[in-house]
């Protein structure tokens, strides 16, 4: 994941990452890292499902309250 990332070139691939989408990736790869220490079936699941809605949320599967909010701040929204 952070290898395919790093490829994302905005002068080859024309499309560049907001401050909002690197931090929901960050936070995807501090998830998937928590896994890998974990060794509680119950904890996995919680961090799979974590993990899950921050990878819709980067595709626009689901809204959350923070998205909103970076939608409405930074958009002007409703102006």
């Amino acid at each position: 994941l952070r290898e395919k990332i790093s490829e994302l070139d905005s002068s080859r691939t024309g499309y560049s990452l907001n401050e909002s989408e690197v931090n929901t990736i960050n936070d995807i790869l501090a998830i998937l890292g928590n896994i890998l220490v974990n060794n509680e079936i119950t904890l996995i699941a919680e961090d799979l499902r974590s993990c899950a809605d921050k990878v819709a949320s980067l595709f626009g599967l689901n809204v959350s309250d923070d998205n909103l909010n970076y939608i409405f701040h930074k958009m002007c929204i409703g102006k």
